[in-house]
């Protein structure tokens, strides 16, 4: 089994194929980034559009008055209304930050992907790079979602 191999020190990595390598990077940076950034927005958009009457609240504004309005919204269960929103609205916000979204995510992942591939030689320091690059790049989306 895999884990006698391991544990006597005969487990053997296979080399790295780089026509898969390659063909995995790019359905990653183009399909899987398309897909993931609409997703995005379309989520973020949604969760702000069915969150509107939060503005109208007598909690007032501040993360100490969103905190009274989430858990009154719980109790109450309307904290979030998806039934309000206008999708179509969505969609067009969605398609309208679109390629903003998908040029910054091709400045940043393909050198993230490239110095997993080429540079990190432990599956230990490809997970620690790949987790920090996603902490970064979630603060970038959120500071993007938020100035939206």
């Amino acid at each position: 089994s895999l884990d006698d191999s391991a544990s006597l020190g005969t487990l053997v990595e296979p080399a790295l194929n780089k026509g898969n390598t390659f063909i995995k990077w790019l359905l990653d940076q183009t399909v899987g980034a398309a897909v993931n950034t609409l997703l995005f927005s379309m989520f973020m958009h949604g969760t702000q559009a069915a969150m509107q009457h939060r503005a109208t609240s007598s909690f007032g504004s501040g993360a100490e008055s969103s905190f009274w309005f989430l858990i009154d919204g719980i109790k109450r269960g309307n904290a979030i209304q998806y039934h309000s929103v206008n999708w179509n609205w969505v969609w067009e916000e969605s398609k309208r930050e679109f390629w903003s979204l998908l040029v910054a995510s091709w400045k940043f992942w393909p050198f993230v992907s490239i110095v997993n591939f080429a540079v990190l030689k432990t599956v230990a320091a490809r997970s620690l790079a790949g987790n920090l690059a996603g902490i970064a790049w979630g603060v970038y989306m959120s500071l993007f979602a938020a100035a939206q």
